[in-house]
């Protein structure tokens, strides 16, 4: 989940410069604000599960085999 959490981070990082137009690319992208939403909305969701990847989780103890 932190790899696809980072990847996906990377990817809307990149999808919002192009979008702003500071980096080069597909013409589609450049100069345009729905990439600029899209990108930010992406990287939010990718910080949100990479955070959520190395968040400690409870341990889970096995039930007990004995009987009452």
């Amino acid at each position: 989940m932190i790899l696809l959490g980072l990847v996906l981070l990377l990817v809307g990082v990149v999808f919002t410069l192009q979008g702003e137009g500071l980096v080069g690319g597909s013409s589609l992208m450049d100069n345009n604000p729905n990439f600029v939403y899209i990108g930010s909305f992406v990287a939010l969701v990718g910080i949100v599960m990479a955070t959520l990847g190395i968040w400690p989780r409870p341990i889970m103890n096995a039930p007990s085999s004995r009987t009452p």
